[in-house]
């Protein structure tokens, strides 16, 4: 999305550009498991490639390395944060999911960042143009900001540790 990522570009005091794997896979070890319906990573080996092809991704359409990881469905197994981390990489998460994956009627979105409360991380999905999303999230984030919230990027933020799954 060239469009996009020049937008973002052109708004570096707002927003870094971030990993989030090579090809959206889930950081859960083992193919039979499965998050959200994607089926985890078949070992690590393939999870390093996920993360590594990510980077490379991203610090070439930006000629910035990228610091933090999400994965494809930001949740981990205690393999899968150990070798993210040993690669160099933070693990972000989320506690706030705005859109459900581009999925929710903008109403929908406005009404889940209305229960945003201080120190949340907002995930949201603004590569889907046709979603109720931008949308969404331009109502919302107007009424945080207009009740006083203010929005740092994961490098300016005391980030809480993730949950570990199984």
């Amino acid at each position: 999305n060239p469009d996009g990522l020049t937008l973002l570009k052109a708004h570096a005091d707002l927003f870094d550009i971030e990993n989030h794997g090579a090809n959206h896979l889930p950081a859960i070890i083992g193919v039979e498991r499965s998050v959200y319906g994607l089926a985890g990573v078949a070992d690590l080996k393939q999870l390093k490639r996920e993360v590594s092809g990510g980077a490379e991704a991203v610090k070439a359409a930006t000629g910035i390395a990228p610091r933090w990881y999400r994965g494809a469905t930001g949740e981990y197994d205690a393999d899968a944060l150990k070798a993210i981390e040993a690669i160099g990489f933070k693990v972000a998460g989320f506690s706030v999911n705005a859109d459900n994956g581009a999925t929710l009627e903008k109403k929908r979105i406005v009404a889940r960042l209305k229960k945003v409360r201080s120190g949340d991380i907002i995930i949201a999905h603004l590569n889907k143009p046709a979603s109720d999303t931008g949308k969404g999230m331009a109502e919302g984030l107007q009424l945080l900001l207009d009740h006083g919230f203010r929005f740092v990027k994961l490098n300016d933020a005391e980030v809480r540790p993730l949950q570990k799954r199984g």
